[in-house]
């Protein structure tokens, strides 16, 4: 419960979509990213590579 009100009270779920990030505070609460992180991030820089 403390983590979850550490979670809310820094702020950073706001402004995300489902509030939440795969990245940062986040990170060590998530067990497994099926795919690519930076898809959740809003960009799949590993699929965009293939075209730099």
């Amino acid at each position: 419960e403390k983590d979850m009100q550490d979670y809310l009270d820094s702020g950073v779920c706001f402004g995300k979509a489902g509030a939440i990030m795969v990245e940062g505070f986040c990170k060590p609460y998530i067990k497994s990213v099926t795919g690519y992180e930076s898809c959740a991030m809003g960009l799949c820089v590993e699929k965009l590579k293939n075209y730099l």
